[in-house]
């Protein structure tokens, strides 16, 4: 639990969507919901409403004559529900 990597994700439709209390992360393919929510409740003490996952493929790419490939990742988009404490979570935005 304590290797779990968390990642703001800012684009225009996160921006948007902060206004509604959903945050969205980025982390490994290897961390679940459970974990998620474990940590976040531990770290931020924050009461979470729901959590949704986006898994992200990697895709091939070429650098010139170099084949290779793109990082594949994990979205999290984690609404919280109201609380005071919802303020240590806006703090990484």
């Amino acid at each position: 639990m304590d290797n779990i990597i968390l990642k703001p994700y800012i684009t225009e439709k996160t921006s948007d969507q902060m206004s509604m209390n959903k945050y969205v992360f980025l982390t490994s393919m290897d961390i679940n919901k459970i974990d998620i929510s474990n940590y976040l409740k531990k770290k931020y003490d924050v009461s979470i409403d729901s959590i949704k996952t986006v898994n992200k493929k990697s895709k091939k790419v070429r650098r010139g004559k170099y084949p290779g490939s793109t990082k594949s990742f994990k979205k999290f988009i984690v609404t919280f529900k109201s609380d005071k404490n919802i303020d240590k979570i806006k703090e990484l935005f």
